[in-house]
């Protein structure tokens, strides 16, 4: 494994697991508490999430230039996709599972910003086991996209 510029890839690795630290701990951090959440505490709750969803293209658009940085400071690493067909199947099935995870994200975005608009009680009610659906959807897409990239990791 041959790296250009060490330290840039050291600091490349580090914003990385930063970005998927976020993303993955607020998940499961949304996940944890939505069972819980009380009548009274569902408009806050989605308050909270709707900030969460204002964040997270950010921190997506972050891991994404973080793998394609990893990829071009790594000289052998698209020498490997273009040999390894194990390699190749991994990346067919992380690409799609990223694009799904990001319009879910909108999709999710765009539902709690109209119902926040509305600002109708009994709406939120009803809408709440979808939201909690939709977040714990993102969650397994996220656990399946961290897997798919520790086994390409794990076969280069």
């Amino acid at each position: 494994m041959t790296i250009k510029l060490p330290f840039f890839h050291f600091l490349n690795t580090l914003i990385h697991i930063l970005t998927l630290s976020y993303i993955s701990g607020s998940l499961i951090f949304l996940n944890l508490i939505a069972p819980s959440v009380k009548n009274e505490e569902k408009k806050d709750s989605v308050k909270l999430i709707y900030k969460f969803t204002n964040f997270l293209p950010f921190f997506l658009l972050i891991f994404v230039a973080t793998n394609i940085i990893y990829i071009l400071l790594d000289e052998s690493f698209l020498t490997i996709l273009r040999k390894n067909s194990n390699i190749q199947v991994l990346t067919m099935i992380y690409i799609p599972f990223f694009f799904a995870f990001i319009l879910i994200t909108l999709y999710l975005q765009r539902r709690i910003d109209k119902l926040l608009k509305i600002n109708i009680f009994s709406l939120i009610e009803r809408e709440w086991r979808r939201i909690r659906i939709d977040l714990s959807v993102l969650l397994e897409f996220q656990v399946v996209m961290v897997i798919i990239e520790i086994l390409i990791l794990y076969l280069k």
